[in-house]
């Protein structure tokens, strides 16, 4: 997107109104390695600690990795069992590149609970057999397959289930089912929001 001062509108190119849905958004194409040439002379400075990407695919990151003199640390991206992306997490894997799952819970995260698999009856199934919750099976299914997760919550007694994911675990069986359910949904896709928010096609995936 193109660079608005955060002082006149925060996030970039997003109207003051929220209601006001006009202004639209402005794109400013930049090559993905000159970005990646800035964040590494951050890095060099030492103003900050670890580098990395977030939603990139494959092809993308057989691209950094081309040129990087610092290969991400991390590639952060949509998972949950609807969405498994099991090629792109083994690819980051054995180019030593960690993966962090955000949405782990799907649809709950952007307001449409109907279509998540929180609410799947294979994952309330496994939730019931465990003694868990719905949300502690999709997170405890992140980190079995390696994988960093991000829920987030303001409630003390969430904060609290979210914790505590490491003395109990899944059975094979529970995993290769939850893999099962992938269908490829993403529900954090910018060619349906941009186009809903702002009435800009902006897609980022095919």
């Amino acid at each position: 997107m193109k660079f608005v001062p955060f002082d006149q509108v925060y996030p970039p190119t997003w109207p003051k109104d929220v209601n006001d849905w006009s202004k639209g958004m402005e794109e400013d194409p930049v090559p993905v390695h000159e970005t990646w040439k800035a964040m590494e002379a951050l890095y060099e400075g030492g103003k900050i600690k670890n580098i990395g990407v977030s939603n990139f695919p494959i092809l993308m990151m057989r691209d950094i990795l081309s040129y990087c003199k610092y290969k991400p640390v991390v590639n952060q991206v949509e998972i949950h069992p609807y969405n498994t992306q099991e090629v792109l997490v083994r690819f980051c894997k054995e180019n030593g590149i960690a993966i962090t799952a955000f949405s782990a819970m799907g649809a709950i995260s952007y307001g449409m609970k109907d279509s998540s698999p929180l609410f799947d009856p294979v994952v309330a199934e496994i939730a019931t057999k465990l003694g868990k919750d719905a949300g502690q099976v999709l997170m405890r299914f992140a980190v079995q397959r390696g994988l960093a997760v991000i829920p987030k919550s303001m409630k003390s007694e969430r904060l609290a289930s979210n914790i505590a994911l490491f003395d109990w675990e899944l059975s094979e069986d529970d995993m290769k089912a939850l893999l099962n359910l992938n269908k490829n949904q993403r529900f954090n896709d910018s060619k349906v929001f941009a186009m809903r928010d702002f009435g800009h096609f902006h897609p980022i995936y095919e």
